[in-house]
């Protein structure tokens, strides 16, 4: 399977809005390879590891 392709995915599919942090709302890539993480069964994709630890602290801050 073509990387782009497998890459637009995870973006669409992984909690991403647009290809942005949940929690800083910076552009997945920005600081890095993007992290992965699933809560209550959904995936979420953040712009570092710290922001996971953010995520955890009120997790309803974050989700839409």
């Amino acid at each position: 399977m073509n990387k782009l392709f497998l890459i637009i995915i995870s973006f669409t599919f992984l909690g991403c809005e647009e290809g942005v942090c949940v929690v800083t709302g910076n552009k997945l890539g920005s600081m890095g390879k993007p992290v992965s993480f699933e809560h209550e069964g959904k995936s979420y994709s953040v712009c570092c590891a710290p922001c996971i630890k953010k995520f955890k602290k009120n997790p309803k801050k974050y989700i839409k």
